[in-house]
């Protein structure tokens, strides 16, 4: 039965957090005199951000095409990789960068419990309890039961899985 202590780890999911750049930005004098900063996520909430951590950010270009394609003018989108830092180092004003880019950023990730992981989880184990104390008492349990059992301890296993 000491399995059984498996089963929140297996209910762990990890979500991705996602925060606009002019979220970032707001949080540029913090950032700067601490180092981090609790930023507003998409997810809902707020996470902690640290000034050094790298991220991806898309500069959008003023691209054009004329004559079906043939020919194309300007800039294209530019996607950078640099620091929280070096993102928000002159907001607010004329040089932020923040304000420049666009799209949601992505920040970190949030480990939670899922409800419905742990209801699967326990019925599996229960059923994998009940399977194989079943095969183990029986006198005579027939194939199905090799199945239910094999079924049941599936139930168990697969949220458990993907935990990791």
């Amino acid at each position: 039965m000491r399995w059984l202590a498996l089963l929140p780890l297996a209910a762990c999911t990890r979500t991705a957090l996602w925060s606009q750049p002019s979220a970032l930005a707001t949080h540029a004098p913090e950032l700067a005199a601490t180092g981090h900063a609790r930023v507003e996520v998409e997810q809902g909430g707020t996470a902690v951000v640290d000034a050094e951590d790298v991220i991806a950010i898309t500069i959008p270009g003023n691209e054009r095409h004329h004559l079906w394609g043939l020919v194309t003018t300007g800039h294209p989108d530019e996607t950078r990789q640099l620091t929280i830092r070096n993102l928000v180092a002159g907001c607010p004003g004329p040089d932020c960068l923040a304000e420049r880019a666009r799209g949601p950023i992505l920040v970190g990730t949030r480990t939670a419990a899922d409800p419905k992981r742990i209801g699967i989880g326990t019925f599996g184990a229960v059923a994998t309890a009940g399977a194989f104390t079943c095969l183990a008492e029986c006198h005579d349990p027939g194939g199905w039961a090799y199945v239910g059992a094999v079924l049941a301890l599936a139930t168990m296993i697969v949220p458990l899985a993907s935990a990791f």
